[in-house]
């Protein structure tokens, strides 16, 4: 362990709050310790904690970041509160500090601890590690969304490759319409820890169409291996922040565009914050292209959590009942999507005018499609501050339907 003097928050832009009993100005002078763990699997962490001896407060920091903060109650003696740890003739408490698993990253890990003495006159500051835990568990079995859904598809992304039973691996350009700017291949595809990343990356390539390009990234999508019409599709992932990049979460028929329609459940340009895009793209009488969209700004630290990322699709027979895959074979006579964030819905829409007469053409199957664009002429092209590698990383994907 590290040691150091003052808060450890002084330096981190005063994110620390030391514990303090005393009247004002009557805390003894901070002193914090710090060290590095390194965790792998960061998906699977299911606890973290850590135990300490100290005397009498301290707060908790894992990568910068608040985790816990106790204190010794005024006046308790170390026999009531706490087993006490014994060095010499010094007896201590041991503190158990429970530390939140969302707050780990994959590799090098900080932990720093900022210890406290309640009044100047209690002695000397005391601080002995005993142990930190990480509990590694098995994946959670995907538990149904709500009352009336069924599981019927889904990657946990639990080995070591993609699941080609599952998904197709595109390799070459795609979306040159849109000037994106990568050449997509298999090596940028990488399951391991629980997760999947689509990483992006600067290199120059020649593709198999004989493109030469700057970067390289990844898409999957799962085109006559898996289609459904109607349902709920999520995924829950991490979002990489930069000018240029751009990770989607979306569906298509596999007939043409704009005719055969298209659903973004999730759009992301990394250099605007927070925000998430939905949209419906279809085809209009008149065979022009057609969308509603809506931009959301979530609050949330898309880059550094993990978010869910959702759309039901209810489709509706003319008695009004239900229908869809699994439901009914009946045609649709209305259609209702709802895009949600970690569950919250945030967009919905209900009628638009399509060529082929509402609610065409989304009374058909679709695929999904997960893919990192870099570049295009929504984004821009990266610039100097655009990191690479960037990862857009899928802890899992999961689609449902309506109950019966």
């Amino acid at each position: 362990w590290e040691q150091g003097v003052g808060a450890f928050g002084a330096g981190d832009g005063g994110i620390a709050t030391a514990v303090d009993l005393g009247p004002s100005g009557d805390r003894y002078p901070t002193t914090y310790f710090r060290t590095t763990v390194n965790v792998s699997d960061v998906a699977h962490v299911a606890s973290a904690q850590m135990k300490m001896a100290v005397d009498d407060g301290a707060v908790v920091y894992v990568n910068g970041n608040w985790a816990a903060s106790d204190n010794m109650p005024t006046m308790a003696s170390y026999d009531t509160w706490a087993t006490t740890y014994r060095d010499g003739s010094q007896e201590t408490a041991i503190r158990s500090f429970a530390l939140d698993p969302y707050l780990f990253v994959e590799g090098v890990n900080t932990i720093a601890v900022e210890v406290h003495q309640s009044w100047k006159t209690s002695g000397d500051l005391r601080f002995q590690p005993v142990d930190l835990t990480v509990t590694y568990g098995t994946p959670p079995p995907p538990p149904p969304p709500a009352p009336g859904w069924s599981l019927t598809w889904s990657d946990e992304f639990d080995g070591t490759y993609v699941d080609t039973n599952k998904w197709n691996i595109h390799h070459d350009t795609y979306g040159d319409g849109n000037n994106e700017l990568a050449c997509l291949t298999p090596n940028n595809l990488i399951v391991a820890g629980g997760t999947l990343k689509l990483q992006g990356r600067k290199e120059t390539v020649t593709c198999p169409s004989g493109a030469v390009r700057s970067y390289t990234s990844g898409h999957l999508n799962t085109n006559n291996k898996f289609m459904q019409r109607g349902g709920r599709f999520e995924v829950r992932a991490k979002l990489p922040e930069g000018k240029g990049l751009w990770p989607a979460f979306w569906l298509r028929s596999n007939q043409g565009w704009p005719e055969g329609g298209e659903i973004d459940i999730m759009e992301y340009i990394g250099s605007e914050g927070d925000k998430i895009h939905g949209t419906l793209h279809w085809e209009k009488p008149d065979g022009s292209h057609a969308q509603s969209a809506s931009a959301y700004s979530t609050g949330a630290d898309l880059d550094a959590g993990w978010h869910t990322y959702g759309l039901d699709w209810e489709l509706f027979d003319a008695q009004g009942n239900p229908t869809g895959d699994g439901i009914s074979s009946n045609p649709a006579v209305s259609v209702r999507f709802t895009w949600t964030f970690d569950g919250q819905p945030y967009f919905q829409i209900t009628e638009f005018t399509s060529n082929f007469g509402y609610p065409d053409p989304f009374d058909q199957k679709f695929y999904i499609r997960l893919n990192l664009a870099i570049g295009g002429n929504w984004p821009g092209a990266p610039d100097q501050t655009t990191q690479f590698p960037a990862n857009y990383e899928v802890d899992w994907v999961r689609v449902y339907q309506k109950n019966t």
